[in-house]
């Protein structure tokens, strides 16, 4: 049976060796894609990259400081006020190098890239709050200032 097997491979490449050949472009003779089930499924891809960015740059950030929080809270009742600060920013700074090393190995960068960029638009966008608010206080008439 296996040299029967045998036969039929040789007997199959010998046949393969002499018949014909296409030399070309193929490609014309290939049905084109659908365009509508390839731009949606192309969007949906999209919208879930703009989903994961939007949640690693606000939703986990503020989770984890809900988290640390929490935590913090319970370094309090067991030990010290400095316990629970170390508890909180342990927790904290530990869930940013976390969620960055599982978006990047799972595959979800642009959850990573939105930790990442969290880390620079938030204090950012908190120092422009700042600025804004000090011109307004010295734009304003309060007798003072």
């Amino acid at each position: 049976m296996i040299d029967e097997d045998f036969e039929r491979g040789e007997a199959f490449n010998e046949g393969s060796d002499n018949s014909p050949t296409l030399k070309g472009d193929v490609a014309y003779f290939q049905e084109p894609p659908e365009k509508s089930q390839h731009s949606s499924e192309l969007q949906k891809r999209m919208m879930n990259k703009y989903l994961q960015f939007f949640l690693g740059v606000l939703i986990y950030p503020i989770l984890l400081f809900i988290l640390g929080y929490f935590f913090s809270e319970i370094g309090w009742a067991i030990g010290y006020y400095e316990t629970g600060f170390f508890i909180q920013w342990t927790v904290i700074i530990g869930g940013y190098v976390v969620g960055i090393v599982l978006g990047f190995t799972s595959g979800h960068r642009s959850f990573a890239w939105g930790i990442i960029a969290s880390i620079l638009i938030i204090p950012f966008l908190f120092f422009v709050i700042f600025l804004l608010l000090i011109m307004l206080l010295l734009s304003s008439d309060i007798p003072g200032m």
